[in-house]
Order: structure tokens, then C-alpha cells, then sequence
């Protein structure tokens, strides 16, 4: 591969030079002192940039998303429960696979694709009767955010178990778990952390770390209980991805040193936007009705097919866009605004889509 692509993708996603640089290190041993207060801090500086309630942890895991989804549901919901799902595409479905592999009862509220949720959409289902409300705060596949504040308020007034998949959501749109009523939140490094896949972290509030004893867990590497424990020394029960936990380190600094995660957020703002108005003209739509920063989901208007828009950005100039799965293969592609992207690097994808449009 030519080390000068471009990648627009959602995940990986472009890497700063201090992760990168962190990454081509010898690993040292971990069952350390010096690597115990790594983690220490690390699980500091992450609760705090998303402002968890007092007494939250996290959990960090060697798995991607769909290994923390996993973990969340095996450790938290047992045969009473009763859960209610957001499904508003490949993300959502998957909470409910999961479920359903774990013989959960569950229920789901199907949103349009590319929609999102809406206080009549919680409304047309007896909310009282469940237990727990699971959503993808951004539905990666469509584009599409979700007002995770307003379902919050409603699992609050509900009394039920809030958990949000904010994998694609964290570092590009507002997550506070306080003002949003969150009770777990499942992040990943490859997303808008810009570290390597294979690490998500869960934060588990008090009240949801309470439930822990009352399941019948069904899993020996995804006990979270485990994790809590060796967490009080800094550590894992296994061992963990030690370079992306590393490199985690120095990127927590880093965006502490720009001033934090709300301007990490309103830069990732300043790069959507910057191309969702440079691109008017093309012959594209953006699919999502409220789309997230993270990025943008296009539909082509020309009859081309997305996929095939996908191959010939690479095949002609290096650039890595994303294609979509599923009924959505052929007509919308995404692109990325996450990870170490400004506006010059996003410029050069646009002079692109321009070139290729005068081309066709």
C-alpha cells in the first residue's frame, strides 16, 4: 500500500504522529507500578471527558465494539429483564442479534433508515414495562445521530437502565452522562481516539456496576466484576493491548492539551461542515436526516453506484472512502471527518471529488 493514501474511513481513521510514534516502541511489561498508573489515568481522564457520574469506572477491554456490546449485554441483563432497542440500521440490528443469541427479551423500535429517533417513536411502546433501553447514539452505518438526551430523560423518568453505544459518536458529537442520564457507555480506540482497533472501553455508572451481582453471567473473559477488581490496582485480569493502552495515554494528554474533548468536538464540527458546504453542486445527498459530525453519509444522484465510487477513489487517487453493506451496498458510501483530519487534508479529498465529477 502506498504510504501516501488519504483515509476517510470511520475506523480506522487517520492516526496523530504522537500515536504513531508511541505504537513503533518495545513494549514493556505490564503488571507494573509505572503501567498501573497508566491505566489509573487513563480511566481518570476518560470518565472526565465525558463528565460519568461520581463512582463510574471503565472497563477496558482487548476487543472491538462489538466484543464490548457483547460483554455489556452477557454482564448486565439475566431472563427477567425485558429490553428495549433502537434499531436504525446495521448497529441496532446488532444489539438486537446479541440479545438474541443471549435469549434476552427484547423488543425494538424500528426508525427509518437514515432517520432518527423521536419522542413519538418511545411513546408508541409500553416504555414502563421494560427494564433497560439500549441505542447507537450514531447509527455508523446511516450517518444518522440520535438525540440521546431526550431518550435519556425518558429511561430517567422510566427507571431504566440507559446504555449507549457512542463508538462513533465520542470525540465528534456532545456526550455528558450526567446531563444525559447515561448509565453505561461503550467507546472503541479506532474511532475518534485515532488509536489502533482492539481496545473498547465500557464505563459502567455506580447504579449499573450495582447490577453486576444479580446476573448469571455467562462469559470467564468478560466478567466485569473481574475487571473492577483488578482495576482498584490498575490493571487487567488479562493481558491487555498494551501499545494501543500506551498509546491511549499520550493521546488523553494530547487532547487535554488542545483544550480538551469539547474542542476536539467543535473541530470535528468545523471539518463536516467545511465539506458538507464545499461539496454542494456534486451530484450527491446526504442520507442522514440530522447527521453526526463523525461523518457524512452520501447518496450519489447520477445513477452511479456507490460501491464502485468507493474502488475508483482508490483505484485513481489513493483515497480511501467507505462503502456500505446490506441493502445499502449500492447507493451510499461514507465519508469520515474523524481522527487527526483539518481542513487542508479534507481539501484534498474535495479537489478530488470535483476532479472526478468533471471526469464522468
Amino acid at each position: 500500500m502506498d504510504p501516501d493514501f488519504l483515509i476517510f474511513t470511520p475506523g480506522p481513521v487517520k492516526m496523530p504522529e504522537i500515536v504513531l510514534a508511541e505504537g513503533a516502541k518495545q513494549l514493556p511489561y505490564f503488571r507494573t507500578k509505572q503501567f498501573s498508573k497508566i491505566i489509573t489515568e487513563c480511566n481518570r481522564m476518560l470518565k472526565k471527558s465525558v463528565n460519568a457520574p461520581s463512582g463510574s469506572e471503565c472497563i477496558f477491554l482487548s476487543a472491538s465494539g462489538t466484543g464490548a456490546m457483547d460483554a455489556v449485554i452477557a454482564n448486565l441483563f439475566g431472563k427477567t429483564d425485558s429490553v428495549l432497542t433502537i434499531n436504525s440500521g446495521t448497529f441496532g440490528k446488532r444489539f438486537c442479534e446479541i440479545l438474541d443469541f443471549y435469549s434476552i427479551k427484547n423488543e425494538e423500535i424500528l426508525v427509518k433508515s437514515g432517520s432518527s429517533i423521536t419522542y413519538d417513536h418511545l411513546c408508541s411502546v409500553p416504555v414502563r414495562t421494560k427494564t433497560a433501553l439500549l441505542i447507537n447514539g450514531h447509527e455508523t452505518s446511516t450517518g444518522a445521530l440520535h438525540d440521546i438526551k431526550m431518550v435519556g430523560e425518558i429511561c430517567h423518568k422510566n427507571k431504566l437502565l440507559y446504555i449507549v453505544d457512542a463508538i462513533s459518536m465520542y470525540l465528534a458529537d456532545s456526550i455528558d452522562m450526567q446531563k444525559q442520564n447515561i448509565d453505561v457507555l461503550i467507546l472503541s480506540s479506532q474511532k475518534g481516539l485515532a488509536l489502533p482497533p482492539g481496545l473498547s472501553i465500557v464505563i459502567l455508572s455506580k447504579s449499573a456496576q450495582n447490577l453486576l451481582q444479580s446476573v448469571n453471567l455467562r462469559s470467564y473473559y468478560f466478567d466485569f466484576n473481574k475487571y473492577l477488581s483488578n482495576l482498584i490496582a490498575g490493571q487487567t485480569p488479562f493481558t491487555p493491548p498494551i501499545s494501543i493502552i500506551l498509546q491511549l495515554y499520550k493521546r488523553l494528554i494530547q487532547i487535554d492539551e488542545m483544550g480538551g474533548a469539547d474542542e476536539l468536538i467543535k473541530n470535528t464540527e468545523m471539518v463536516a461542515n467545511y465539506f458538507r458546504d464545499k461539496i454542494k453542486g456534486l451530484p450527491l445527498k446526504i442520507y442522514a436526516e440530522h447527521p453526526s459530525n463523525a461523518l457524512t453519509a452520501l447518496t450519489p444522484l447520477d445513477n452511479k453506484n456507490a460501491k464502485e465510487i468507493v474502488l475508483d477513489f482508490e483505484r485513481l487517487y489513493n483515497i480511501y472512502l467507505c462503502p456500505n453493506g446490506g441493502n445499502l451496498e449500492k447507493t451510499v458510501f461514507r465519508v469520515s471527518h474523524l481522527g487527526d483530519i483539518n481542513i487542508p487534508y479534507t481539501e484534498k479529498l474535495i479537489e478530488k471529488m470535483k476532479l472526478y465529477y468533471r471526469m464522468s
